[in-house]
């Protein structure tokens, strides 16, 4: 009997448990509905995962977790959700409409369509799956399709978003009289639209009609006071024409709403910190401590610390985002950070990882662009630049940029181009006289810098520019007074001594260019070039052991640097120290196996020993190719070849080299000497072929 009750007693509780079970996971839905009108987005996804976990069946339930991983920008997890609600009820339209957006947005069309489509065979008069399948057609290159459906669908419902939607096909085909008809429709059939007002605000403005798209912006605003969307709309319009006054209001109208799908506290936290009202900033950013903004807010709070000199507090507020959940904002702020501390390594790195999750971190492809720039990647350098300028904001830093890259690389032409497009502030003019110089434009640079040096007259890069003009043209007396003025405006400037040294010598006075030269390397700076031109002063007058000390005190100073290496080199070798040369070069190559004039000296080194001729040929190849107009790079490969037993190599590349520069006699000689080679090597093969043909004639003269 007791049995028998404990057995009843156990299957009426756990009825009652699976009876509680439905009634569980409305409660916790009706929860999460509460929790995401209010915009706790956090909590409602956890009270909607309560209910999916207590009725793992109820497709609503799996859709409303949708909704909330979409509003916290979750679309993996928000497709995820999505798609079970699809799998228990494959008529609901919502999920597949939803779930077609998010495919839409991540650019997978044709799945997008499948979505709306599903959605259409439950419902033929579903505006949001017509819309969705309109805008999926136009990217597909169906706009005849898209636009035939549009056409259908604003016939039995005239909603803005079928409007817009059709704007958009006929935008494609080029009528633009044709969109502007169809958003002006969709304003006359829901004047109260705040949604088509916008539209038609955002036709107007791409089309040039500031004022039209103003006052359609306004009437959104008027319309929907308290509408995030119209009220970022207005607001990004005051900021790009330039009224950043203006557009504050509507940026706090926009933050203050619970529910936002713009993020727009977040955009008046960038607006504050645009205008460097870091305070104002960081009001509206720390009370946002969970949420979907949280992460990005705090980023924000550790950039304010960064920018006003808290290094440590910013240190304190980025580390526990890098060591979490890193977003590409939080990349792009370290790799600031980074920088700033010295340790490019480091910030190349983080700003990479930026790029690389989202390619528009325009902050971070300015760091990649910079260090590379520095370290002499220009093909790196420049695909970032190439980033910073499609940004329309950045597009004159960019192109500013991109002109010191073709510069540094050898390309004048193009940087001259980039140079004239990157606006008229002074480092552009400057860069742009730095590349007219460079391409042969030297009386056009001369106006340009005489032209800077009118508004500048204390900048010494200027009087430095303009004595190098007159220096290279042998007017030295001109020159000599532009190292004046240089020296007299910036008594250390490297680049003034630098000048005065060369100056000297052209005036015949080496013991004035050496003094110049070793207050240049004294300089905080401690610049590379100085330490060669010193070196160089030496070797020329045979003092070889002064040279060598000088490049060693550079490297002893700086580190390992590849050019610094090849200069070495180069005096060893003429020291008559081929083995230490060998090593100056080969660690020049291991550190920048781009450095061509140390893998030429290189080779010619290898050339020597049979063992090594076959990694010589390589880099003579690699230093050819580099430097296709060096007539030195074609010997030097035409010889390796020549050693290497490439006879026919060997004349293709001597021959490039004695048109590049007939006058140089070890030229014609190396090439003289594979000619003889070539010459003999086919005597040896006529007479093995006379000799075979002689042995075939006596053999079928025995066999008869």
């Amino acid at each position: 009997m007791r049995s028998r009750f404990s057995i009843l007693v156990a299957i009426m509780t756990l009825a009652a448990g699976c009876a509680d079970r439905p009634q569980a996971a409305r409660a916790a839905a009706g929860r999460g509905d509460e929790y995401l009108r209010a915009g706790r987005v956090a909590a409602a996804i956890i009270e909607y995962r309560n209910a999916v976990k207590q009725q793992p069946m109820w497709g609503e339930a799996h859709a409303k977790l949708g909704d909330a991983y979409a509003a916290q920008g979750d679309a993996e997890e928000a497709y995820r959700a999505y798609c079970q609600a699809i799998d228990l009820d494959n008529g609901d339209a919502h999920s597949l409409v939803e779930a077609g957006r998010l495919l839409f947005a991540a650019g997978r069309y044709s799945e997008s369509l499948l979505r709306a489509e599903q959605a259409l065979e439950h419902n033929e008069r579903n505006t949001d799956a017509a819309v969705l399948a309109g805008r999926a057609l136009t990217k597909m290159n169906r706009a005849d399709e898209a636009r035939e459906r549009l056409q259908e669908t604003v016939a039995t419902d005239p909603a803005p978003a079928v409007y817009a939607a059709l704007a958009d096909v006929l935008l494609t085909t080029g009528d633009r009289s044709g969109a502007e008809a169809a958003l002006r429709a969709g304003v006359r059939h829901s004047p109260p639209s705040a949604e088509a007002h916008i539209a038609l605000g955002h036709f107007l403005a791409a089309n040039g009609r500031g004022g039209d798209a103003e006052t359609e912006y306004k009437t959104a605003v008027a319309t929907s006071p308290t509408s995030e969307a119209a009220n970022r709309a207005l607001a990004a319009f005051y900021i790009s024409t330039n009224r950043n006054g203006a557009a504050e209001s509507y940026l706090r109208t926009a933050a203050a709403q619970p529910n936002q799908t713009m993020r727009s506290t977040l955009a008046l936290a960038d607006y504050y910190l645009t205008a460097e009202r870091y305070d104002a900033a960081r009001r509206v950013l720390e009370p946002v401590t969970s949420g979907p903004m949280a992460t990005d807010a705090r980023v924000r709070v550790a950039a304010i610390a960064f920018r006003t000199g808290a290094f440590a507090e910013a240190r304190r507020v980025l580390d526990p985002v890098m060591k979490q959940s890193p977003t590409p904002e939080a990349f792009t702020l370290d790799a600031q950070m980074r920088q700033a501390e010295g340790k490019t390594d480091a910030a190349l790195a983080s700003a990479r990882a930026a790029t690389e999750i989202d390619p528009s971190q325009v902050v971070a492809q300015y760091i990649v662009g910079s260090i590379e720039l520095d370290r002499g990647h220009y093909d790196e350098a420049e695909a970032a630049f190439e980033a910073v300028a499609r940004e329309r904001q950045w597009a004159s830093a960019g192109a500013l940029q991109l002109a010191r890259v073709k510069l540094a690389s050898g390309d004048a032409a193009d940087a001259v181009a980039f140079a004239e497009s990157a606006g008229d502030g002074y480092l552009a003019r400057l860069t742009l006289a730095r590349a007219l110089i460079a391409d042969g434009q030297d009386a056009r640079a001369r106006s340009e810098l005489r032209r800077l040096t009118s508004m500048n007259p204390a900048a010494p890069e200027l009087a430095v520019l303009l004595g190098s003009l007159a220096l290279a043209e042998g007017k030295v007396p001109d020159a000599r007074v532009e190292v004046a003025r240089a020296l007299a405006l910036a008594p250390s400037g490297t680049d003034g001594l630098m000048l005065a040294a060369r100056t000297a010598l052209a005036e015949g006075n080496p013991s004035s260019a050496e003094a110049y030269l070793t207050r240049a390397i004294a300089t905080p700076g401690n610049p590379f070039d100085a330490h060669r031109m010193l070196a160089d002063l030496y070797a020329s007058r045979g003092d070889l052991a002064a040279a060598e000390k000088t490049l060693e005190q550079y490297i002893d100073k700086h580190g390992d640097v590849a050019a610094a290496r090849t200069a070495l080199g180069i005096v060893l070798q003429a020291a008559h120290r081929p083995k230490d040369a060998r090593a100056a070069y080969e660690r020049a190559v291991a550190l920048d196996p781009a450095d061509s004039r140390a893998s030429v000296n290189l080779a010619r080194l290898y050339a020597s020993d049979e063992a090594s001729v076959p990694r010589a040929l390589e880099l003579a190849r690699s230093a050819a190719a580099t430097l296709p107009d060096d007539a030195g790079a074609h010997d030097t490969l035409g010889w390796v070849a020549f050693r290497a037993g490439r006879l026919s190599l060997a004349a293709t590349e001597l021959e490039r080299a004695v048109a590049l520069n007939g006058r140089e006699p070890l030229y014609q000689t190396h090439l003289r000497t594979v000619r003889t080679a070539i010459a003999e090597a086919a005597k040896v093969a006529a007479d093995v072929e006379a000799a075979k043909a002689a042995e075939a004639a006596r053999a079928l003269k025995s066999e008869q």
